[in-house]
């Protein structure tokens, strides 16, 4: 579809793109003279039916809410919320936000993982660029790497031996690698966040968007490859947290997913 450019289908009216990624593109639609966002994908795998049925039946304000799924086309078209303020990542490198800013922009995506994880799902591709704003509310968006776990037990980890899966560049936990996946993967995911939000630290991707990653430095020198020490000392001389959110951070962080902290036990820090 070509600039300028716009199409009909199920009734929604398909105007610009809004971006693309591994997963698909995303353009802006309008239906019955509300505006959403469309996700289009290719179904070549399960891995796109699992985004459906993990984003579908969230309701949370934290969560990019789910309206719609369809085939057409050869494609299937995800209809989301839209939300009109951009991403985090975007408003951290332009507005600069101050430390009290940056700490309410934390909660909210813990409110937000604290709600997924007490529904099991895995959202797995945590980062900047995958939280949403609509004015002052921020919300989860992205669910290409998102998994439902059923818990055979209470315990507060669940392995998924076997579901491999790369997570964003800066933002994976060291077990992934592994097969490891748990929901302290997306604690380690916003550990990094905080990192890098408070940092501005930032790597030049595709046409030379600045995105925000954490690394100790220099950009070779990843979190998930930092020594526990190296971690712990780099945060502490981070501005704008108090001591005992540093250490929230660090626990965050941790390479043992054993140790690390639950969402409702992280958002008590900020």
């Amino acid at each position: 579809m070509g600039a300028g450019e716009s199409k009909e289908i199920r009734g929604y009216t398909i105007d610009e793109k809004l971006g693309s990624g591994c997963f698909g593109e995303v353009f802006k639609c309008n239906k019955d003279g509300k505006t959403y966002a469309i996700k289009k994908m290719v179904v070549n795998d399960s891995a796109t039916i699992k985004e459906v049925r993990s984003h579908m039946g969230l309701s949370h304000i934290n969560v990019v809410k789910y309206i719609d799924s369809f085939s057409d086309e050869g494609y299937l078209w995800i209809v989301l919320e839209y939300c009109s303020g951009g991403n985090l990542n975007d408003y951290v490198l332009r507005q600069n936000p101050n430390s009290s800013e940056l700490i309410r922009c934390i909660r909210q995506v813990l409110y937000g993982v604290e709600y997924l994880h007490s529904n099991r799902v895995l959202h797995r591709d945590i980062k900047p660029d995958n939280v949403m704003m609509q004015g002052n509310t921020l919300k989860l968006a992205d669910f290409g790497l998102a998994r439902i776990w059923s818990l055979s037990n209470d315990s507060e980890y669940y392995d998924l031996k076997g579901q491999k899966g790369l997570g964003p560049p800066y933002y994976t936990a060291p077990e992934v690698q592994l097969g490891n996946i748990t929901k302290a993967v997306d604690i380690f995911s916003v550990g990094c966040m905080i990192i890098a939000m408070f940092s501005r630290t930032t790597i030049s991707w595709a046409g030379g968007k600045q995105l925000l990653a954490p690394y100790i430095n220099n950009p070779n020198n990843q979190i998930t490859d930092a020594s526990e020490q190296a971690k712990k000392n780099y945060v502490g001389k981070l501005n704008g947290l108090t001591g005992g959110q540093k250490d929230m951070v660090v626990k965050m962080v941790e390479d043992k997913w054993r140790n690390r902290p639950s969402a409702t036990a992280a958002k008590a820090s900020f």
